[in-house]
Formats: structure tokens, sequence, C-alpha cells
């Protein structure tokens, strides 16, 4: 072989090589041919994940191999040009979830909790009842002649509250507004009135003057005879079961659940209130707020606005997302899901239901013309067709 055919043989190879390589460093950095642009583009992906695992993927109506299963937690579709793309996620016997996406260069979208909802509710209690209140599968309802029951004893009060951490009792207020009553729900026409224990604990213990109103009150988050309520000018720790009353901080607006801690409303702050070392970690402005909801884990706050946005506050990245929902015209009635990620809104044309995820979400109408609802760990309850109903989630 002559010189020159060495040089051109060479020549071929070395071309060769750049023609081979150069798409292949370019494709492992990220970039595909853009064949109807034809230019090549920078690619992103979409990470899925559902609940149910085996749902059915489709992507602009191609369906995805949904490869969730043991070695995988879900599905992730790479090499997406840039654009926005139909996500479409749907499984038999269940509500389907439709979604735009938008794919970005070089990021990979996470849909990791899609929660799909069942299309059939089961019937578990008959009657007519205008309120719920359920728990751990315990359920109270308030029936046509206004009494609380629990399986169908009645209870003292006009409207159940909230459950005690050992679910033994539960707390009621009675028809005078402001009067609340603990139920030992082992005997449950016995009824310890609160409002004056703590009036009168208050004036004997700490030689305060008496009957304060009571502005909230919820039970104690991991201790079942204690209760936090507070007055306009005070928060109190109140042991019923002991006859013990001690200040732990200025007046809140309002107490909530949080973890194991308490959230609070003072003066339109939020903040958590940490019951061991009493101190109080502030967290955002919630002035002009509808309605403040913790979620029971403590890792999310909703806030809904006068002006109809929903704001879900991430407390532990201290980041938000907005909702617009004015279609929905709220009530202010909201409810967490327990995975802290999706959200039960009441709204005039019943209860919708909203993944908190992504800002791409709309509000959907779950169920139509319900108002009274409750979420535990069985599923969603509600009121309607007939009686009580249950959503298995």
């Amino acid at each position: 072989m002559s010189n020159q055919m060495r040089r051109a043989f060479f020549l071929f190879l070395l071309l060769s090589f750049f023609a081979i390589a150069i798409p292949l460093v370019l494709y492992s950095y990220g970039y595909r041919l853009d064949i109807s642009g034809r230019s090549v583009s920078e690619s992103g992906g979409i990470f899925i994940r559902s609940v149910p695992q085996d749902a059915v993927f489709k992507l602009n109506d191609e369906e995805i191999k949904n490869e969730s299963g043991i070695l995988n937690s879900g599905t992730f579709i790479k090499s997406l040009l840039p654009g926005k793309y139909t996500l479409s996620v749907t499984k038999d016997g269940y509500r389907p979830i439709s979604v735009i996406v938008e794919v970005i260069p070089f990021q990979a979208i996470s849909f990791d909790k899609l929660l799909l909802i069942p299309k059939v509710s089961y019937l578990i209690l008959e009657g007519n009842f205008s309120d719920l209140l359920a728990e751990e599968g315990l359920i109270t309802v308030r029936d046509e002649l206004g009494k609380i029951k629990l399986e169908g004893k009645s209870i003292a009060g006009n409207k159940a509250l909230a459950f005690t951490v050992d679910h033994k009792g539960i707390l009621t207020e009675s028809l005078q507004k402001g009067t609340y009553l603990l139920i030992n729900l082992a005997k449950p026409k016995a009824a310890l009135n609160l409002s004056d224990t703590f009036w009168t604990l208050k004036s004997t213990k700490l030689g305060l003057p008496g009957k304060i109103p009571i502005v909230t009150i919820i039970p104690h988050p991991y201790e079942p005879n204690r209760f936090v309520l507070s007055t306009k000018s005070a928060m109190y720790l109140m042991d019923a079961k002991q006859l013990s009353l001690s200040i732990i901080g200025d007046g809140a607006d309002d107490i909530q659940k949080s973890g194991s801690a308490i959230a609070i409303i003072r003066n339109g702050e939020a903040g958590i209130f940490n019951l061991t070392v009493r101190n109080i970690s502030p967290l955002i402005s919630v002035k002009g707020a509808k309605e403040v909801l913790f979620s029971e884990g403590g890792g999310k706050m909703a806030i809904l606005w006068k002006s109809n946005v929903l704001e879900i506050y991430d407390i532990r990245k201290e980041k938000s997302m907005r909702f617009d929902i004015s279609d929905v015209s709220p009530t202010g009635k909201m409810v967490w899901h327990g995975d802290e990620n999706h959200l039960f809104i009441d709204g005039t044309a019943g209860i919708y239901f909203l993944e908190t995820d992504h800002e791409v979400f709309k509000p959907d109408l779950l169920v139509p013309d319900s108002h009274k609802f409750d979420y535990t760990n069985e599923g969603l309850y509600f009121v309607g067709h007939g009686g009580v109903r249950q959503l298995k989630l």
C-alpha cells in the first residue's frame, strides 16, 4: 500500500471516528436529533410513580411501559425533546388522571405521588346525617335530630370536634357555643364539662378571673388526658385527670395538631409550638387567609387566601406552590390526605380532590352534592346517597 493510500485510509478512519464519537458524546450529554426541526436539541425526562402501582401510562396517547416493580420504584421516560406532552394515568375501576407536562432540557420532571381514586364508594352507615367525624375506625355522626352518635349510641354535645390520642375519649361542643365536653367512650353518657373545669382551675390554681371565653381547644397530641386551649390573652395546658393547669404562652387565634407538636396562628402569623420546651418556631404570615390547615404529619400547610388562591407551603423545604381554585368556589373546609401530598376541598358543587405536588394540577370534582367529609387511613368518608359512604384509598 502506497503512502498516499495509507494517508487516505487513516483520514477515513479519523473522520469515521468523529462521525460516530461526536453523536455518542452529544447523546450521553442529553442531546437528541429533532427531525421535525432538523436540529439537535437538549432532551429531558419524566418520572412517574402511581398508587396503585400497576396503572397504565400514556404520553400523547402512546402507551409507555410501566417499569414499576421490585427493582424499580417507578417509570422513567427519558430522551424527550423539549415541549408540552399530555400524560395520562389510568386503571380499570379508578378515576383517570390527565395532565399537560412541559419537558425542560436537562431536567427530569417527577410525578412520584400520583394517587388514583376508586370510582365506587361503599355505603357503611344508613341514615340521614348532617355531619361526621372519622378517625382510626371510629365514626361519629350527627343525625337529623342533631344528636351525635357513635356505633348507635348517643353522645353529649352538638358537634364532635376530635378524638383523644388514645381514642378512648372524644371532645365535643355543646349547644351552648364555647362550652366543651370530654366524653369517655366506655361510658358515653358521662361527660366532663371542660369549660367549667378550666374556669375553676384558673381561679383556684392560678388565682385568675374565671369565666373568660375559650377561643380554641384541641386534645394534646400525645397525652390522652391533656388539652391545649387558649383564651384571647393566654394559652394553657390542662390535665383533665390530674386537674392541673399551667400557662404555656400568649393567646392564640387557632391551635391545630402538627405531628408531635402543635401549630398555632397568632395575630396573622403561623408557627410551630414545641410543647416540651415551650418555644415557637415562626413560619409565615397568613394575614388575609380564609382558612389555614396544617397536615397531621407536620410537614405542610394549606392556606386558602381570600382571592381563592390555594397556597401549599412545605414547612421543611420552606417553599410554596400556588393553585388558582376560583372555579371550585371553596367554602374553606379542607382535609389533608395522609401522605401530605393530596387535599380534599369543599366547593359549591361538592368534594374536590387536588394533587398538590405540581402547580399543573387542577381540582377534580370527586363527590358531587356532598359537603360533609373526613379522612382516615381507611379512606375518605362522606355523607351522601342514603348515609355515610367510604372511598377506600
